[in-house]
C-alpha cells in the first residue's frame, strides 16, 4: 500500500501523457500448468482468506478450448500454496544471483470441480470475486448465443446457483467490462458486444437484486474488451482500454461512485497501434493484503508480445518493467492472459501454458494514520477476528 489519499481527478481536462521510467526486475521463476481452456477466459485472484483451498488460488469459468472451439462448462482452479511457499524472497534473489536454473520441470494441475447445476459454456464471461460473502459472480458472454445470466459461486458449498433479478437488466452482451464493487455492495456492467457495439452502464444491487440503468453526461465511448481490463477501488470503478468500434485503445476512465459521474483519466496510457487487443489486463495493487493501493495499476499489455507496465497515477508516472534477461525472447513473443500481485515482493503472470512468477516494484512504506484506520476498517468488514473490549 503505502500511498496518499487517492486525490479527486478533474474532469474538464485530461492528464498529460505520463512520465515513463523503467524498472529492472532481477529475478523470476517461470512453471508449466496444465489449463484445459486456451482463450477468451478470464481468471480471478483468491486470496488466502478464501474458503475453497485456504489459500491464495487462481479461479477459472468459461473460455474456449484451443482447436476444438468447444467452450468450458465446469470450474477450475489452481492453488498457489506450494509455489509460493516453496520459492521464498530470498530463494528466488539466490536463483537469479547465483545465474541457477529457475524454468521448473514440475507441472502445476489444476482442479476442476464438476456440478450438475451450474451455469452454461460461454467464452468472454464477466467473473468477479467477493470477498466478505466468499464468493464469485458471473455475468453474461456468448455461449452459442449471447447471454445476459447473473450466477453466484458459493466458495464454500462449491456450488452455482442463478440469481433471479428485476430491474432494467443489460440485454445480452459479451466482451462488456464487470465488475463486483465491495464498497459499494454492487456489481457493475459497461458496454460489450451484442451484434453492436455498446456503451449502456448498469449496477446490480446484490440487496435487492434489482438491475438499474444508469445515466451519466461524460463522453466516454463505446468499448468492448476482450479480456479483464476492469477494477474497483473505494470510490471508483476503473476501466483501461477496449475497442471503440474504430480502433483499439489505451484510455483509461474512472467511474466517479460518489458524484456518478465518469471521468478520463489519462488518454493513449501505452502507445498503441490501434490494431492489437490481446491481454490488455489491469489490477490494483495491495489488493492481496485486502486494501487495494487507489492510485497504482498493474497493466499486462500484449502488442505483439507481452509487456509489464505499472502506472502510478498520482505521481503521472508509467513505470516500464524490464525482465530479466533469460525471458527477453520470450516475452517478445508472449499472449499472456492475466497478471495480479501475490504479495510485497512477487507479481504473477498466467499464459496458457506457463506461470510466471516475477519481481515487483516496492511502494514506499508508512505507518500514518490513514493507513491504520483504512486497514483496521477492511479487516471488521471483511473478517471475524476483530472485536473491541471495553
Amino acid at each position: 500500500m503505502g500511498r496518499k489519499k487517492n486525490k479527486k481527478i478533474a474532469t474538464s481536462i485530461t492528464k498529460p501523457s505520463p512520465k515513463e521510467k523503467l524498472f529492472e526486475t532481477t529475478w523470476y521463476s517461470s512453471f508449466q500448468h496444465n489449463l484445459i481452456v486456451q482463450d477468451n477466459y478470464h481468471p480471478v485472484f483468491l486470496g488466502s482468506e478464501n474458503v475453497l483451498t485456504h489459500c491464495p488460488t487462481l479461479f477459472v469459468f468459461g473460455g474456449s478450448i484451443s482447436g476444438g472451439g468447444d467452450f468450458l462448462e465446469h470450474v477450475q482452479f489452481l492453488k498457489l500454496s506450494n509455489i509460493i511457499s516453496s520459492f521464498t524472497d530470498r530463494q528466488l534473489r539466490d536463483l537469479s544471483t547465483n545465474d541457477l536454473d529457475t524454468e521448473n520441470t514440475l507441472q502445476l494441475k489444476w482442479e476442476e470441480i464438476r456440478v450438475d447445476e451450474r451455469p452454461p459454456a460461454r467464452e468472454f464471461p464477466c467473473l468477479s470475486y467477493d470477498k466478505q460473502n466468499q464468493c464469485v459472480y458471473l455475468f453474461g458472454g456468448f455461449g452459442n448465443t449471447y447471454l445476459n445470466d447473473f450466477w453466484k459461486f458459493d466458495l464454500a458449498s462449491r456450488e452455482w446457483t442463478e440469481i433471479e433479478t428485476t430491474g432494467t437488466a443489460p440485454t445480452p452482451r459479451c466482451g462488456c467490462s464487470g465488475c463486483y464493487a465491495p464498497s459499494r455492495g454492487k456489481f457493475y456492467v459497461f458496454g460489450g458486444y451484442h451484434g453492436d457495439y455498446l456503451k449502456d452502464f448498469y449496477e446490480l444491487d446484490l440487496e435487492t437484486n434489482e438491475w438499474q440503468l444508469l445515466n451519466y453526461s461524460h463522453d466516454i465511448p463505446s468499448l468492448t474488451v476482450l479480456s479483464l481490463n476492469t477494477d474497483a477501488s473505494k470510490d471508483y470503478l476503473t476501466i483501461f482500454g477496449g475497442y471503440t468500434m474504430s480502433k483499439y485503445v489505451t484510455d483509461m476512465y474512472h467511474f466517479d461512485f460518489n458524484r456518478n459521474k465518469w471521468e478520463n483519466s489519462v488518454r493513449n496510457l501505452i502507445h498503441s497501434d490501434g490494431h492489437t487487443f490481446h491481454s490488455r489486463c489491469i489490477t490494483l495493487r495491495g489488493k492481496y493484503r485486502g486494501i487495494p493501493n487507489y492510485n497504482n495499476f498493474l497493466i499486462l499489455y500484449y502488442n505483439g508480445g507481452t509487456t509489464i507496465y505499472e502506472y502510478d497515477e498520482e505521481e503521472g508516472e508509467r513505470i516500464k518493467y524490464k525482465v530479466p534477461k533469460k525471458l527477453e525472447s520470450t516475452f517478445e513473443k508472449l499472449d499472456a492472459k492475466f497478471i495480479c500481485e501475490i504479495n510485497e515482493d512477487t507479481l504473477l503472470i498466467l499464459e496458457n501454458t506457463e506461470l510466471y512468477l516475477i519481481e515487483i516494484r516496492k511502494l514506499k512504506s508508512t505507518k500514518g494514520l490513514d493507513y491504520f484506520i483504512n486497514n483496521l476498517k477492511e479487516r471488521i468488514q471483511n473478517f471475524s477476528d476483530i472485536s473491541f473490549i471495553n
